[in-house]
């Protein structure tokens, strides 16, 4: 222990064990003396998680923790995590399910800058972002000729001519599609880029390793950093120090907090899995013919290569069963391994021919291959869930123990692992976040929230919703009577623009803000500053957090059952073999989950009430019937509104 520690701490303490009664003594000023000077109710849920999360870090475990709205669960984890992160000298990663969530930590007045004011802490926090939220500076320069006419077009290029960051953060107004023109993508190749290093991206990257208390991430971020290392780990030294070149996602962390933890596998998944690419592979192949000095060798190799590589994509469409239109199921045949064996010899012959042109900057297109090796013997060796997507000639493949991979890459790293969110499970048991984690032996705690929904909040259930055009008309009914003021939840894009091309035909005099117009913190932003409003989107089924009268009713306008895709139905498969209904184990849990939260955006305070009015159960009186049950459960009404006098005309 150090000085330095004395200093940047709240609280002295003289050994690692006092260390952590010092710090629940300091939790406990802090939350029945402090914050209550400063305004803040004393919240006994709160509290109790907050010792439990000091329980958790003390014991370097697992700890799954579920606290109902108005807990007020992020400041329960931020206190301990910012003081671990102190004691240990590393940063805590929280990792978040949205940018949303993201800007809510950190922006101005943000929670964490609340903390640090009230407290008097001077907390060090910095976030994290997707690449993709930066401008690439190559793509950028050539986009200033080609960029495709918009209103906001001269004003775009005189931003991206003079930024200083490159965020699309910093700029309000600009879709996804114009965005995509200039900003960073994973095609792109930087390894001889002339500005790496000085990019906007290594910039924001290189600012992770200042001092900091936290660093704010994306799930998506944190298991892109965190398979990555797994693998350099497993790579040969050729490899290995060419990605030590490499700026990693992150530092090195103390502890990792997970907010709206229920989320985590999505985004896990799609970095543990590995993908065998067709394009790669001919690329590959046409890449190396070209080079000076070919052996005959090599050249041999190479057609040897694309050979074996046609055969293997000739079985791989054999064996595709379509289950969306983007994406088809691989049920593996002998001959599929078989040729997924054939393919892994020649590229491993290939490889190391191909180490001999290193000179040649041929490194990036090594690793493609390396990659295509990786998929091919997990295809091979392992029990897997395979997908093929024919658009980008993707052919993935899954551990069918994904869980218990992900589980065991999460306790490998000898650190407090924190899973956090107002809805962890769908039931009192946490069955289906261990199913998903493999986190079976995880400790776990639960605590009800501390708002009255019953008298704060109203659930209205239409039963009489047969088609689309009568759920449009039911929506638009809703929103006039409540004079806008309102979040309308979708499950697919296309609900979004069929939603708001009905809805603004109205002509409501509120304004309709719509997701993919421009940066999700900014529309959120002026949700908020525009009490009339009303916010409609895919992506806004959590971490949104707008007390008071700028909402005061929820759509949903349809129920967030898990999408038809391969790892869906891989998961039915697994709960069939196992005896279970996979509606029950899986679909319905997933899509409580999802609908609990999304509910949760309404009552943010003791001050708030309004209408949750649930249109996702159509005519399904069974559904309707299940869904009102599930939220009975969890304190909620199911009334019939529609026979109240201030819903009569909905």
């Amino acid at each position: 222990m150090t000085t330095l520690r004395w200093r940047t701490l709240p609280f002295r303490y003289t050994t690692i064990s006092d260390f952590y009664v010092q710090l629940n003594k300091w939790l406990t000023a802090v939350f029945y003396d402090f914050l209550p000077a400063a305004g803040f109710e004393i919240r006994e849920e709160q509290i109790c998680t907050c010792y439990k999360i000091v329980s958790a870090l003390q014991q370097k475990e697992v700890f799954l923790t579920e606290a109902g709205s108005g807990t007020g669960k992020t400041f329960a984890y931020l206190l301990p995590a910012l003081c671990y992160a102190r004691h240990t000298g590393r940063p805590a990663v929280i990792a978040c399910s949205s940018a949303s969530l993201q800007e809510q930590l950190v922006q101005p007045q943000g929670d964490i800058q609340t903390l640090s004011e009230l407290l008097n802490l001077d907390i060090k926090a910095i976030l994290a972002k997707d690449p993709e939220n930066y401008v690439c500076a190559v793509q950028s320069d050539l986009a200033k000729i080609s960029l495709p006419r918009h209103p906001l077009r001269s004003q775009f290029i005189q931003w991206l001519e003079t930024t200083t960051t490159g965020d699309r953060a910093d700029i309000s107004g600009i879709d996804d599609e114009l965005w995509a023109e200039v900003a960073y993508n994973s095609s792109l190749d930087c390894t001889h880029c002339r500005r790496r290093g000085y990019c906007h991206l290594a910039r924001a990257r290189q600012s992770l390793w200042a001092e900091q208390d936290f660093i704010v991430c994306s799930h998506d971020i944190f298991f892109k950093d965190l398979w990555s290392r797994r693998q350099s780990l497993q790579k040969e030294m050729r490899l290995l120090e060419m990605v030590r070149t490499k700026i990693p996602y992150l530092p090195r962390y103390s502890a990792a907090v997970f907010d709206e933890g229920h989320l985590i596998e999505a985004p896990a998944l799609r970095h543990l899995g590995t993908k065998v690419n067709e394009r790669a592979i001919s690329r590959i192949v046409t890449l190396f013919s070209g080079l000076s000095l070919v052996t005959d060798e090599l050249l041999g190799g190479l057609e040897k290569l694309e050979e074996m590589s046609q055969k293997f994509f000739r079985a791989v469409r054999q064996a595709a069963e379509p289950v969306n239109p983007a994406q088809s199921q691989i049920k593996m045949t002998a001959a599929l391994k078989a040729r997924s064996r054939e393919l892994l010899q020649v590229i491993e012959e290939s490889q190391e021919e191909m180490a001999m042109y290193q000179q040649f900057d041929v490194n990036q297109y090594i690793q493609e291959l390396d990659a295509c090796a990786e998929g091919l013997n997990n295809l091979a060796g392992v029990e897997s869930i395979t997908w093929w997507e024919p658009d980008k000639g993707d052919l993935w493949v899954l551990p069918r123990d994904f869980s218990q991979a992900l589980g065991r890459e999460l306790l490998a790293q000898q650190i407090p692992v924190i899973f956090t969110s107002a809805t962890l499970d769908s039931g009192n048991d946490f069955a289906y976040i261990k199913r998903i984690t493999g986190l079976e032996q995880a400790k776990t705690s639960q605590v009800d929230t501390s708002f009255d929904l019953a008298k704060q909040m109203e659930i209205y259930l239409p039963p009489d919703l047969a088609n689309t055009e009568q759920k449009l008309e039911r929506c638009a009914s809703l929103l006039a009577q409540n004079g806008g003021r309102a979040l309308i939840l979708c499950t697919a894009p296309s609900e979004v623009e069929v939603l708001y091309n009905s809805l603004r035909d109205k002509g409501f005099d509120f304004a309709l803000l719509k997701e993919g117009d421009q940066d999700s913190s900014l529309l959120i932003q002026e949700f908020r500053r525009d009490e009339t409003s009303v916010l409609i989107g895919t992506g806004f089924w959590e971490g949104i957090d707008i007390p008071g009268d700028a909402l005061t009713m929820v759509i949903v306008y349809s129920l967030p059952f898990p999408a038809e895709e391969p790892l869906a139905l891989a998961k039915r498969e697994a709960a069939a073999a196992e005896g279970l209904d996979p509606y029950q184990a899986i679909d319905f849990p997933a899509m409580s989950i999802k609908l609990r939260q999304g509910i949760g955006r309404l009552i943010r305070s003791n001050d708030d009430y309004g209408l949750v009015a649930i249109l996702g159960c159509g005519a399904d009186s069974e559904l309707r019937k299940q869904v009102a049950q599930e939220f009975q459960l969890s304190v909620l009404q199911s009334d019939k509104l529609e026979d109240r006098p201030q819903f009569d005309k909905c």
